[in-house]
C-alpha cells in the first residue's frame, strides 16, 4: 500500500514536471514572439528614420543646387508654367483675323470719318481728322431744331465734338439722326430750364420754341425757356 502511494505521488510529480513543462514552453513561445514583435517595430522605426533621413539629404542637395541654378522641382515648374502661357498668348496673337472682323474694323472708321446717309439728310457730310489742341467740345442747346441741326452740321464737319441738348419740345430727332453713329457726337435728352453740368469750350444757347405757333402753345414754357434756360446756360459759361 505505501509503496502504491509512492509510485502514485511520483505519476502526480510526473504530471505536475510534465504541465510545469508545457507551461514553461508556452511562455518561453509568448516571450519570443514578444522578441520578434519588438524586433519587427525596432526595424520597421529604423526604416522609416531611415527613409526620412534619406529625404532630408535630397531636399537638402535640393538647396544646395538651388544655388547653381538648377532648383528644386517647384522651382522648376514655375519657369515652365510661365513660358506655356507666353507660348499660348503668343499663339494667340499670331491667329489670323477672320474677314468678319475686318469688315467690322473697317465699318468702324468709315463711320467716324463721315455722317450716315438718311431719308431726312440723304447725302453724306465728311467729318476731317483734326489735333486735339484745335479740337473743341461745343454745345449746342435746342440743337435738334431747324436752326441747331444746320449748325451741328456745320460743326461736325470742321472736325469739333459737339453735344446736343434737346428735350424734343419742337425739335425733331431726324434732324441729327444722321449723327448718332459718330464717336464726336453726343445727345443728351434734357429740359434747359434745369441746371447741368457739363465740361464744354463753347455753348451755342438755341433752345426756344421759334414760330408763333409753338410759342403760343405753351406760352409759361416759352417764358420759362427764354429765361430760366438763359440764366442755367450763362451759369455753366461762367464756370
Amino acid at each position: 500500500e505505501s509503496g502504491s502511494r509512492a509510485l502514485a505521488r511520483d505519476d502526480d510529480e510526473d504530471d505536475g514536471d510534465s504541465t510545469a513543462g508545457v507551461r514553461g514552453k508556452k511562455k518561453k513561445a509568448k516571450k519570443t514572439d514578444r522578441q520578434v514583435i519588438a524586433k519587427r517595430d525596432y526595424d520597421n522605426t529604423d526604416n522609416a528614420g531611415g527613409s526620412l533621413a534619406g529625404e532630408e539629404e535630397e531636399m537638402d542637395s535640393g538647396d544646395s543646387t538651388e544655388g547653381d541654378g538648377i532648383g528644386d522641382g517647384a522651382a522648376a515648374a514655375v519657369p515652365a508654367a510661365i513660358d506655356q502661357h507666353s507660348v499660348v498668348g503668343l499663339k494667340t496673337h499670331q491667329e489670323p483675323v477672320s474677314d468678319a472682323e475686318v469688315r467690322f474694323l473697317e465699318n468702324q472708321q468709315i463711320l467716324a470719318s463721315q455722317s450716315v446717309p438718311t431719308v431726312t439728310t440723304p447725302y453724306v457730310m465728311k467729318t476731317p481728322q483734326i489735333p486735339d489742341s484745335q479740337r473743341m467740345k461745343i454745345l449746342i442747346t435746342g440743337g435738334a431744331g431747324f436752326v441747331g441741326s444746320h449748325l451741328v452740321d456745320k460743326l461736325m464737319m470742321e472736325g469739333h465734338e459737339v453735344i446736343v441738348l434737346d428735350n424734343f419740345f419742337t425739335g425733331q430727332k431726324k434732324n441729327i439722326e444722321h449723327w448718332l453713329h459718330h464717336p464726336n457726337f453726343s445727345l443728351v435728352v434734357h429740359d434747359v430750364t434745369e441746371p447741368i453740368m457739363l465740361e464744354v469750350d463753347q455753348i451755342y444757347h438755341l433752345a426756344c420754341p421759334a414760330s408763333p405757333p409753338h410759342y403760343q402753345y405753351n406760352p409759361v414754357k416759352t417764358i420759362k425757356t427764354s429765361t430760366m434756360g438763359t440764366i442755367n446756360m450763362l451759369g455753366l459759361a461762367k464756370r
